[in-house]
Protein backbone atom coordinates (compact mmCIF):
# COMPACT_ATOMS: atom_id res chain seq x y z
CA UNK A 1 0.00 0.00 0.00
CA UNK A 2 1.46 3.33 -0.48
CA UNK A 3 1.08 5.95 1.65
CA UNK A 4 2.16 9.96 1.69
CA UNK A 5 4.93 9.32 4.07
CA UNK A 6 6.07 6.22 1.92
CA UNK A 7 5.93 7.42 -1.99
CA UNK A 8 5.70 11.31 -1.43
CA UNK A 9 5.31 12.85 -5.42
CA UNK A 10 5.72 9.01 -6.77
CA UNK A 11 2.31 7.74 -7.71
CA UNK A 12 1.21 10.75 -9.94
CA UNK A 13 2.75 11.64 -13.49
CA UNK A 14 2.73 15.07 -13.83
CA UNK A 15 0.23 14.04 -16.81
CA UNK A 16 -3.17 14.28 -14.90
CA UNK A 17 -5.14 17.17 -16.94
CA UNK A 18 -8.61 16.61 -14.79
CA UNK A 19 -8.99 16.26 -10.78
CA UNK A 20 -12.26 14.92 -9.71
CA UNK A 21 -13.21 14.98 -6.30
CA UNK A 22 -15.87 13.55 -3.90
CA UNK A 23 -17.48 15.96 -1.64
CA UNK A 24 -18.41 14.82 2.09
CA UNK A 25 -15.25 13.14 4.40
CA UNK A 26 -13.08 14.71 1.02
CA UNK A 27 -13.29 18.50 0.59
CA UNK A 28 -13.99 18.52 4.50
CA UNK A 29 -14.55 17.29 7.48
CA UNK A 30 -17.28 17.67 10.31
CA UNK A 31 -18.17 14.73 12.37
CA UNK A 32 -21.12 16.95 13.55
CA UNK A 33 -22.41 17.25 10.17
CA UNK A 34 -21.56 13.46 9.15
CA UNK A 35 -23.60 12.51 12.28
CA UNK A 36 -26.40 14.57 11.48
CA UNK A 37 -27.19 13.24 8.08
CA UNK A 38 -26.32 9.34 9.03
CA UNK A 39 -28.67 10.06 11.57
CA UNK A 40 -31.81 12.07 9.25
CA UNK A 41 -31.04 8.90 6.84
CA UNK A 42 -31.87 5.84 9.06
CA UNK A 43 -34.77 8.00 10.62
CA UNK A 44 -36.69 8.10 6.92
CA UNK A 45 -35.58 4.73 6.52
CA UNK A 46 -36.51 3.19 9.15
CA UNK A 47 -39.68 5.65 9.90
CA UNK A 48 -40.85 4.35 6.60
CA UNK A 49 -39.56 0.46 7.01
CA UNK A 50 -40.34 0.32 10.24
CA UNK A 51 -39.10 -3.82 10.57
CA UNK A 52 -35.52 -3.03 9.70
CA UNK A 53 -33.82 -2.61 13.49
CA UNK A 54 -30.48 -0.72 13.98
CA UNK A 55 -28.54 -4.09 13.30
CA UNK A 56 -30.37 -4.75 10.07
CA UNK A 57 -29.63 -1.54 8.57
CA UNK A 58 -26.10 -1.55 9.69
CA UNK A 59 -25.36 -4.94 7.89
CA UNK A 60 -27.35 -3.77 4.47
CA UNK A 61 -24.88 -0.65 4.24
CA UNK A 62 -22.08 -3.00 4.66
CA UNK A 63 -23.10 -5.11 2.03
CA UNK A 64 -24.88 -1.96 -0.15
CA UNK A 65 -22.06 1.04 0.22
CA UNK A 66 -24.25 3.67 -1.85
CA UNK A 67 -26.86 5.17 0.09
CA UNK A 68 -29.09 5.83 -3.40
CA UNK A 69 -29.05 1.80 -3.90
CA UNK A 70 -30.14 1.26 -0.19
CA UNK A 71 -33.29 3.85 -0.60
CA UNK A 72 -34.00 1.93 -3.99
CA UNK A 73 -33.74 -1.40 -2.40
CA UNK A 74 -36.60 -0.63 -0.43
CA UNK A 75 -38.44 1.07 -3.53
CA UNK A 76 -38.30 4.47 -1.77
CA UNK A 77 -38.64 7.91 -3.24
CA UNK A 78 -35.58 9.47 -4.08
CA UNK A 79 -37.03 13.13 -3.99
CA UNK A 80 -38.57 12.14 -0.55
CA UNK A 81 -35.73 11.11 0.72
CA UNK A 82 -33.57 14.17 -0.12
CA UNK A 83 -36.03 16.56 1.36
CA UNK A 84 -35.88 14.65 4.63
CA UNK A 85 -32.50 14.27 5.16
CA UNK A 86 -30.93 17.71 2.96
CA UNK A 87 -33.91 20.12 3.01
CA UNK A 88 -32.61 22.37 6.38
CA UNK A 89 -29.56 22.92 5.35
CA UNK A 90 -28.87 25.06 8.91
CA UNK A 91 -26.92 21.92 9.74
CA UNK A 92 -24.19 23.58 7.39
CA UNK A 93 -23.97 26.09 9.40
CA UNK A 94 -21.00 23.95 11.36
CA UNK A 95 -19.10 24.70 8.63
CA UNK A 96 -16.55 27.10 8.04
CA UNK A 97 -14.49 28.20 5.00
CA UNK A 98 -10.74 26.81 4.55
CA UNK A 99 -8.63 29.91 3.49
CA UNK A 100 -6.21 26.78 2.90
CA UNK A 101 -8.10 24.75 0.73
CA UNK A 102 -8.90 27.41 -1.61
CA UNK A 103 -5.53 28.22 -2.13
CA UNK A 104 -4.49 24.80 -2.62
CA UNK A 105 -7.66 24.46 -5.74
CA UNK A 106 -6.96 27.50 -7.29
CA UNK A 107 -3.40 26.54 -7.36
CA UNK A 108 -4.22 23.20 -9.52
CA UNK A 109 -3.69 24.33 -12.96
CA UNK A 110 -6.02 21.81 -14.46
CA UNK A 111 -9.62 20.80 -14.42
CA UNK A 112 -11.77 20.00 -11.55
CA UNK A 113 -14.94 18.83 -11.05
CA UNK A 114 -16.55 17.88 -7.74
CA UNK A 115 -18.88 14.36 -8.26
CA UNK A 116 -21.37 13.71 -5.22
CA UNK A 117 -24.09 11.36 -4.24
CA UNK A 118 -25.83 14.41 -2.14
CA UNK A 119 -28.61 16.28 -3.90
CA UNK A 120 -27.61 19.61 -6.10
CA UNK A 121 -28.78 21.81 -2.86
CA UNK A 122 -26.63 20.55 -0.28
CA UNK A 123 -23.69 20.38 -2.77
CA UNK A 124 -24.01 24.08 -3.60
CA UNK A 125 -24.50 25.42 0.15
CA UNK A 126 -21.32 23.31 1.05
CA UNK A 127 -19.32 24.91 -1.83
CA UNK A 128 -20.55 27.94 -1.11
CA UNK A 129 -19.79 28.07 2.35
CA UNK A 130 -16.53 27.20 2.05
CA UNK A 131 -16.02 29.31 -0.46
CA UNK A 132 -14.68 27.17 -3.55
CA UNK A 133 -17.58 26.82 -5.79
CA UNK A 134 -16.00 29.32 -8.74
CA UNK A 135 -13.00 27.15 -8.73
CA UNK A 136 -14.35 24.24 -10.34
CA UNK A 137 -15.51 23.39 -13.75
CA UNK A 138 -18.22 21.24 -13.39
CA UNK A 139 -20.30 19.58 -10.31
CA UNK A 140 -22.37 16.39 -10.92
CA UNK A 141 -25.04 14.97 -8.33
CA UNK A 142 -25.40 11.20 -8.83
CA UNK A 143 -29.07 11.53 -8.54
CA UNK A 144 -29.73 14.14 -11.48
CA UNK A 145 -30.09 11.18 -14.37
CA UNK A 146 -26.98 9.02 -13.40
CA UNK A 147 -27.43 5.14 -11.63
CA UNK A 148 -23.80 5.44 -9.66
CA UNK A 149 -20.45 7.39 -10.25
CA UNK A 150 -19.02 5.22 -13.00
CA UNK A 151 -21.52 7.11 -14.84
CA UNK A 152 -20.69 10.41 -14.48
CA UNK A 153 -17.20 9.82 -14.41
CA UNK A 154 -17.85 8.67 -17.61
CA UNK A 155 -19.60 11.68 -18.91
CA UNK A 156 -16.68 14.17 -17.52
CA UNK A 157 -14.57 12.02 -20.28
CA UNK A 158 -16.68 11.97 -22.74
CA UNK A 159 -16.93 15.73 -22.31
CA UNK A 160 -13.20 16.40 -21.58
CA UNK A 161 -12.27 14.11 -24.61
CA UNK A 162 -9.16 13.32 -22.34
CA UNK A 163 -8.28 9.82 -21.81
CA UNK A 164 -8.55 8.15 -18.51
CA UNK A 165 -5.15 7.61 -17.12
CA UNK A 166 -5.32 11.49 -17.40
CA UNK A 167 -8.03 11.70 -14.53
CA UNK A 168 -7.34 11.64 -11.09
CA UNK A 169 -10.44 10.69 -8.50
CA UNK A 170 -10.27 11.71 -4.72
CA UNK A 171 -12.53 9.97 -2.33
CA UNK A 172 -12.61 8.72 1.20
CA UNK A 173 -14.70 5.57 0.24
CA UNK A 174 -13.04 3.11 -1.94
CA UNK A 175 -16.06 1.02 -3.22
CA UNK A 176 -17.84 3.99 -4.07
CA UNK A 177 -15.39 6.61 -5.25
CA UNK A 178 -12.06 5.16 -6.49
CA UNK A 179 -13.52 1.50 -7.34
CA UNK A 180 -15.51 2.55 -10.64
CA UNK A 181 -12.44 5.21 -11.33
CA UNK A 182 -10.22 2.46 -11.14
CA UNK A 183 -12.35 0.28 -13.77
CA UNK A 184 -12.36 2.61 -16.12
CA UNK A 185 -8.59 3.44 -16.23
CA UNK A 186 -8.64 6.73 -13.61
CA UNK A 187 -6.12 7.74 -11.58
CA UNK A 188 -6.80 7.02 -7.66
CA UNK A 189 -6.00 8.89 -4.37
CA UNK A 190 -7.76 7.94 -0.93
CA UNK A 191 -7.80 9.76 1.91
CA UNK A 192 -7.83 7.28 4.42
CA UNK A 193 -4.08 6.21 5.71
CA UNK A 194 -5.94 3.37 7.73
CA UNK A 195 -6.73 1.40 4.71
CA UNK A 196 -5.58 -1.75 3.17
CA UNK A 197 -6.73 -1.34 -0.43
CA UNK A 198 -3.76 -1.21 -3.10
CA UNK A 199 -4.04 2.85 -3.77
CA UNK A 200 -2.32 6.20 -3.10
CA UNK A 201 -3.74 7.33 0.24
CA UNK A 202 -3.45 10.94 1.86
CA UNK A 203 -4.43 11.61 5.72
CA UNK A 204 -6.60 14.87 4.05
CA UNK A 205 -7.62 16.92 1.53
CA UNK A 206 -4.70 19.61 2.36
CA UNK A 207 -1.67 16.79 1.68
CA UNK A 208 -3.18 16.76 -1.96
CA UNK A 209 -0.37 19.46 -2.87
CA UNK A 210 2.39 17.24 -2.08
CA UNK A 211 0.92 14.68 -4.93
CA UNK A 212 2.71 15.58 -8.21
CA UNK A 213 -0.50 16.60 -10.88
Amino acid sequence: MYTHQQSKNKHLKPTISVIVFDLDKTLYVNKKISQHIDLKIKKFIQGRVPEITDKKLQKLESEIPNVLDVIKYFGLDQRDFDNYVYRDTSYLNKLKPNENLVKMLASFNMKKYVVSLSPRLHINKVLDTLKIRQLFDGVFSVNEGFKNKEEVYQSIINETEIDPSQVCVVGDNYDIDLRPAKKLGMKTILINLKSMKQTYCIKSILELKYARL
